[in-house]
């Protein structure tokens, strides 16, 4: 379960237009409590797609548990509104 999701440092107009103001991300939630960026599925500039891979580091989350009890990391898809 998330509980903190900040969004990237980022205006709606520095997105490009063909975004729809939306930026979407796979991101890979650790059993470690550590989310990382495994796909950009929006197209951005560099500049951009580091901005938001700062902003996926500190997404805070509880770990996925597996049935055993064992913590599991999961993979979804994120998206951003702006």
């Amino acid at each position: 379960m998330v509980t903190r999701m900040p969004q990237p440092i980022l205006t709606a107009a520095e997105l490009p237009a063909e975004a729809n103001r939306k930026i979407r991300v796979k991101v890979y939630f650790g059993a470690n409590g550590k989310a990382s960026v495994v796909n950009m599925m929006t197209s951005l500039p560099e500049e951009l797609r580091q901005r938001v891979k700062e902003a996926v580091t500190e997404i805070r989350f509880r770990p996925a548990v597996h049935r055993s009890g064992k913590r599991s990391g999961v993979t979804k898809t994120i998206v951003y509104d702006f």
